[in-house]
């Protein structure tokens, strides 16, 4: 509840979370989950359209990781 969030796009927000957490340095732990394969209908997972949202994300994380870049304002809510 504490974080904002950016990501409109895709499922981005799972990264934008996971790198603004490490960016403020809280910990951060992984939880089990089940995923059961589709057995009907079409994905609408669109590589090729988030692609450059993802890419994103991956930087900020980086920038945090190798440049040591400090918190910016819009990360807390």
């Amino acid at each position: 509840d504490k974080i904002n969030i950016e990501s409109e796009h895709g499922f981005t927000y799972s990264i934008e979370l996971l790198v603004k957490c490490h960016r403020l340095n809280w910990n951060i732990s992984e939880v089990p989950s089940n995923w059961v394969e589709r057995s009907e209908g079409v994905s609408n997972f669109k590589i090729s359209k988030w692609i450059k949202h993802y890419i994103k994300w991956y930087f900020y994380g980086l920038s945090t990781s190798w440049l040591n870049k400090k918190i910016t304002s819009n990360c807390l809510k």
